[in-house]
């Protein structure tokens, strides 16, 4: 799965939403492999940037690999 927000805020509400749907179907996301990028101009992360998914703080990582696309924090992509 992929999700994308435009803000902090809008972005832990996505992962509340995930949250909610797994307790509902009793499913679970395996934490070890998910991965969060933050697209930006660059500068450290803020201490207010923090997202947890059930109570885990989120791994955000420098480059994502998806569907054989390379993603970097500025929005580049190879």
């Amino acid at each position: 799965m992929a999700c994308g927000a435009d803000t902090v805020t809008n972005l832990q509400l996505q992962l509340n939403s995930i949250s909610d749907f797994c307790t509902q179907t009793e499913m679970t996301v395996n934490l070890k492999k998910t991965e969060i990028i933050l697209f930006r101009n660059g500068g450290p992360l803020r201490n207010t940037e923090k997202r947890t998914l059930n109570g885990v703080h989120d791994k955000v990582t420098s480059v994502y690999k998806y569907m054989g696309l390379l993603f970097t924090p500025t929005f580049s992509w190879t």
